[in-house]
């Protein structure tokens, strides 16, 4: 079953110094969410020391995951997964609690892959945050980007703008790019190549990268996460974005997918309709639900014999929470935290910056679903809140409703995992805040009790 909604209205990082107080007054630079195999830290005077989860990183230690990953927290909310055979060291780290011009974060990345979501470190002062390489040095403009090493360095971004500079010059890469540097001195270039960072072996625990924190924004990539989801039947697809030109939201219930070598989904098929990924900027999944952004894509349709465009896609996919699943018959409300989301783009090629942050609530009495999401894109904010219908058992539907500052908008979604562990939304609206007007505004959230 394929459903389509248009733009007509319709009967998902949190704040990362609020979200983790009390590390922003730790005297350590990060701690250790999560180490697999043998990592260790070593010290700048020789000493070495193993390294397993909440243990604590020292501006100055290099983390040498051998033949083990580990991801790491860091005090102003930033994330760092570590690939094996990686060194990544914190040349430099300070943060008081605030950006107030005094914070700084300086690393080297002497080796292997990493990829990070970046706190509040150089949020406002871009010079203030830095990772350095043999043979160059990336700043932020965004929020999520890898490197690996190979010929050189490659560096792909996820969401955001990053800057790669060297010798030879400078290159701003926008969300989706990526660049190749091979020495310190030849300028950095564009590469259709993205950073080759596998993901874990199905063995690792779904604990392990950027799920571990239960209402922690993960704003990362497949190669970051729990065992890749496996391909199969059964699976929801629902979705916000552009669809030849125009904005557009679907879904898609049973349908067949199948999941890329990098974890992303890159085909649907249900019915008659045909979904494939073209390119993807941006994927993630905790092994429950999957979420993330094609830039491209094509939706085919065999009984028509019709293939549509699409554009910048937000989607959640998962299999839904059984109907017999004893949760959907209780009368409890379950609270939920934001475990991930995309960032928003718009129909007139905006594309978010910020962290999106929200709550969600479900109460299985009255299949009522409240929703408080905060959406910042193009210096403007959008405060949905929002009370949805639960329908069919697992189905979340319901108008997007911002206080009069958008209009004509829908959200779409599913209860997914045993127990209705996750829930997983995309929505769409119109923008109607005064000063440029950005359109329609499309984006994906997922939750976790």
């Amino acid at each position: 079953m394929h459903i389509a909604l248009t733009s007509r209205p319709s009967p998902l990082l949190l704040a990362l110094a609020a979200a983790y107080p009390g590390l922003a007054t730790a005297a350590a630079a990060a701690r250790v969410d999560f180490a697999v195999g043998n990592v260790v830290a070593l010290g700048a005077a020789g000493s070495t020391r193993p390294l397993s989860k909440g243990a604590e990183v020292q501006p100055g230690e290099t983390v040498s995951t051998r033949d083990g990953r580990a991801q790491l927290r860091f005090s102003d909310g930033s994330l760092v997964s570590l690939q094996p055979q990686s060194d990544f060291r914190v040349d430099s780290y300070r943060y008081a609690g605030q950006a107030d011009g005094s914070e700084q974060g300086f690393f080297s990345l002497l080796k292997g892959g990493m990829r990070t979501i970046t706190g509040l470190i150089g949020r406002t002062n871009k010079d203030n945050y830095r990772v350095t390489t043999n043979v160059a040095t990336i700043g932020i403009r965004g929020t999520e980007y890898s490197i690996t090493y190979g010929d050189g360095i490659t560096v792909s971004t996820g969401e955001g703008q990053v800057m790669v500079c060297n010798g030879g010059g400078c290159l701003l890469l926008s969300s989706g790019e990526s660049a190749l540097v091979t020495t310190p001195t030849s300028q950095p270039s564009r590469t259709e190549a993205r950073t080759n960072l596998p993901p874990a072996p199905p063995s690792v625990s779904p604990q392990v990268f950027f799920a571990s924190g239960e209402t922690r924004t993960a704003n990362g990539s497949p190669s970051l996460q729990a065992p890749a989801m496996v391909g199969g039947s059964g699976y929801d697809l629902y979705w916000s974005g552009t669809k030849d030109g125009s904005p557009y939201m679907a879904f898609t219930s049973n349908g067949q997918a199948a999941f890329g070598a990098d974890g992303s989904l890159a085909t649907l098929q249900s019915g008659t309709y045909t979904y494939t990924a073209q390119g993807n900027s941006f994927y993630f999944t905790d092994g429950v639900v999957g979420w993330g952004r094609w830039s491209n894509a094509t939706l085919a349709n065999s009984s028509t014999s019709t293939t549509a465009a699409l554009s910048n896609v937000h989607y959640v996919v998962g299999t839904p929470t059984p109907l017999s699943d004893p949760a959907l018959s209780g009368t409890t409300v379950a609270t939920y935290g934001l475990l991930g989301f995309t960032l928003p783009t718009s129909s007139t090629g905006v594309v978010g910056t910020q962290a999106v942050t929200g709550k969600l609530t479900v109460s299985f009495a009255d299949y009522s679903v409240g929703l408080n999401l905060t959406v910042p894109i193009g210096g403007k904010s959008y405060a949905i809140n929002d009370t949805l219908s639960l329908i069919y058992g697992n189905q979340i539907s319901g108008p997007t409703i911002c206080g009069g500052s958008c209009t004509a908008g829908s959200i779409i979604g599913f209860l997914a995992g045993s127990g209705a562990s996750h829930a997983g939304l995309t929505y769409q609206f119109l923008d109607n805040l005064p000063g440029t007007d950005l359109g329609k505004i499309s984006g994906a959230a997922v939750f976790k009790k």
